[in-house]
């Protein structure tokens, strides 16, 4: 059974359709900032089809992406929150548990050692290294290697 790849359009759709479930006046611009945001947690972008683990990535980015929907509706709701009004009281709740569990899991995954190598910050990583370009030259620029 092979897993479906989903092209940057169709991940951000999918993101877009799952958040149009709670809220129907979401756009693909929204979707577009919920995808930015996802990258800058994830800390890498939609994987090409022929990367061996794309799937994993894949969902981690719609996970996050949907997290910022999360987010927005939640703070939507905090705008129009009432002391009286128990019905967004009982809705910001349910959103806040959502956000909760999504936060977990994703800390979770990051930690797990299935899962974490796919969040490993390259720059993080390697950044002190410094790769020589095999010249060695002198005080004047000049190559002293025997020939």
């Amino acid at each position: 059974m092979s897993i479906t790849y989903f092209n940057l359009s169709q991940l951000k759709q999918l993101a877009l359709d799952s958040a149009l479930r709670y809220r129907s006046e979401y756009t693909p611009v929204d979707a577009d900032t919920a995808y930015n945001y996802a990258i800058s947690r994830c800390g890498y972008e939609n994987p090409a089809n022929t990367d061996t683990d794309y799937y994993l990535k894949q969902y981690w980015l719609i996970e996050n992406m949907k997290l910022w929907f999360y987010y927005n509706i939640h703070d939507r709701y905090l705008l129009k929150f009432d002391v009286a009004d128990l019905k967004l009281s009982q809705a910001t709740k349910n959103i806040k548990a959502a956000i909760d569990v999504a936060e977990s899991a994703f800390a979770k995954a990051k930690e797990d050692v299935k899962t974490a190598y796919i969040f490993v910050d390259a720059e993080e990583v390697f950044a002190g290294t410094v790769v020589g370009t095999g010249l060695t030259d002198d005080v004047v620029g000049q190559d002293y290697r025997e020939e």
